[in-house]
């Protein structure tokens, strides 16, 4: 400890140095210049250097982009974490960067594993409900640590979309009264869920129908066939037309 004696009249002095310790304050009184008092030395009690409480300056947050807001962070997306946990400065009030007291080490996680997974500065949505930011600031020599303060920010994950990445081929025109055509069953889609989407199929108009994947003309004219892959637990219903939502198949007189 230091002390400052500017406005004292006693020479007072530290008996030890900067750090986490104890001390006493020595104080000494100079003899009078007439000689009614001697000098005289007393000694405080003695004193205790704690460590400092830090205190965190500015909470981490994700960078939305775009039309993403807090509440609609999308399953199986990655994000990034602003500001970088080793730029400590900007995040706790840990300023000294010294031999005798380093900067902290500081790092983030998330306050629910299932529903989002942090590594560094990015965030992996595995899940759908909410999670926060935790801040966690190691100890130093003169400062106790932060353990896991949660953000203010509350954040929200949504489902995801699925596409179809692959599709089987199927022939652009079909003959009435012919034998019904059977769809492959090698569609494909991003929908990872285990269990997997409930795939249905269904015709867009009267002249072809759809029972599970078999298609029976039963008049001419043309027709589309709709794809529907069904909602799962991280990913939402959609639904897909085929050729394409302004092309058609054919159907043809036999």
């Amino acid at each position: 400890a230091t002390i400052d004696k500017t406005g004292w009249y006693l020479n007072t002095i530290s008996c030890d140095t900067n750090g986490m310790s104890s001390f006493k304050i020595c104080a000494t009184a100079m003899a009078t210049s007439n000689g009614d008092f001697d000098s005289n030395v007393a000694l405080s009690q003695t004193l205790t250097i704690i460590k400092a409480t830090p205190k965190i300056l500015q909470y981490p947050q994700i960078n939305l982009t775009g039309t993403t807001t807090a509440s609609t962070l999308v399953y199986g997306q990655t994000y990034t974490i602003t500001p970088d946990p080793s730029d400590t400065s900007q995040i706790s009030t840990i300023t000294s960067n010294t031999d005798t007291n380093p900067s902290p080490n500081i790092n983030y996680t998330s306050s629910d594993n299932t529903i989002a997974k942090i590594s560094g500065i990015t965030v992996t949505i595995v899940g759908i409900g909410h999670f926060q930011i935790l801040v966690t600031v190691s100890p130093t020599t003169n400062y106790n640590q932060i353990l896991q303060s949660p953000s203010p920010q509350i954040y929200n994950t949504i489902q995801a979309t699925p596409t179809i990445t692959s599709f089987p081929t199927i022939p652009q025109s079909f003959v009435y009264a012919a034998t019904p055509f059977t769809i492959p069953s090698t569609i494909t889609t991003t929908n990872n869920d285990n269990p997997g989407p409930i795939i249905s199929y269904s015709s867009s108009n009267s002249n072809a129908t759809i029972s599970s994947n078999t298609i029976t003309v039963t008049g001419i004219g043309n027709f589309q066939i709709l794809v529907t892959i069904h909602e799962t637990q991280n990913f939402s219903e959609k639904i897909y037309t085929y050729p394409s939502p302004t092309t058609y198949y054919q159907t043809l007189l036999a």
